[in-house]
């Protein structure tokens, strides 16, 4: 009897490890489903990140165009007001014709 009674406080401390190493591994899966919520979650946010970052660089693409253009129109402004100066300069050292009336 004694020792149906040892087997049994044994078969009893086996079935409380048992369940303690269950509740363990259902912590686990519950841990191991977070951070696989959180993992994804990061991709989330890592694809938006390269989202915005790709929307940055078209945006400073076409600032740059844009600063370009500006450029280009600054420059054939400088050349249409350099080739009215020329016209001026040359008006200038051209000989005035006079115009006589004869009353």
């Amino acid at each position: 009897i004694r020792h149906d009674s040892a087997d049994i406080r044994h078969d009893r401390a086996d079935i409380r490890h048992d369940s303690a190493d269950i509740r363990h591994d259902r912590a686990d899966i519950r841990h191991d489903r977070a951070d696989i919520r959180h993992d994804r979650a990061d991709i989330r946010h890592d694809r938006a990140d390269i989202r915005h970052d790709r929307a940055d660089i078209r945006h400073d693409s076409a600032d740059i165009r844009h600063d370009r253009a500006d450029i280009r129109h600054d420059r054939a402004d400088i050349r249409h007001d350099s080739a009215d100066i020329r016209h001026d300069r040359a008006d200038i050292r051209r000989p005035q014709l006079c115009s006589v009336t004869v009353t």
